[in-house]
């Protein structure tokens, strides 16, 4: 809470970045096991920034068969 306090006082402006990460898998489970790992990490090591899962695909080389996958 105090580095978010630290970000919240200074002049800082807020931006967004948007970041696509490929992540090989096994399956369906195994992506979002993957995807949920990178997210905590990335929080634990900036832990004033919102890093958020928000979308899981799977989208098969040079293919244009792309399916959501839940992320429950």
């Amino acid at each position: 809470m105090e580095t978010f306090k630290k970000i919240k006082m200074s002049k800082e402006k807020r931006y967004v970045a948007t970041y696509t990460v490929y992540v090989y898998a096994k399956d369906d489970n195994h992506a979002r096991s993957k995807a949920k790992m990178i997210e905590s990490k990335e929080r634990e090591k900036y832990p004033a920034q919102d890093c958020k899962v928000e979308k899981l695909e799977s989208a098969p080389f040079a293919s244009f068969d792309i399916r959501e996958v839940s992320l429950n």
